[in-house]
């Protein structure tokens, strides 16, 4: 899978701790892992979780600054503060 250097040190270091790379060694783990397909996963290294990742550009980013500061002011981080407003969203 070809991703940015950033996400590749995250892969390599979540795959080299992982329990199926470091004792179960089953590819149908790996095949159901979010670092071997990213559109269709059960886990990220055999952890219930799923990730997002985000990226405000261009006009995005007068959208971003206001949120981030009301983050802030509200002693949350982003990513807290986005999970936030799914879940107020969801309701």
């Amino acid at each position: 899978m070809l991703v940015c250097g950033s996400c590749n040190r995250t892969k390599s270091w979540a795959c080299e701790h992982c329990k199926n790379w470091m004792k179960v060694k089953k590819i149908t783990i790996c095949n159901g892992c979010y670092w071997a397909s990213p559109s269709d996963y059960q886990h990220v290294a055999m952890v219930e979780a799923r990730r997002a990742d985000i990226v405000w550009l261009d006009k995005d980013v007068k959208r971003f600054d206001p949120f981030r500061q009301a983050s802030q002011k509200a002693s949350e981080s982003v990513q807290d503060g986005i999970k936030r407003a799914v879940a107020r969203s969801l309701e």
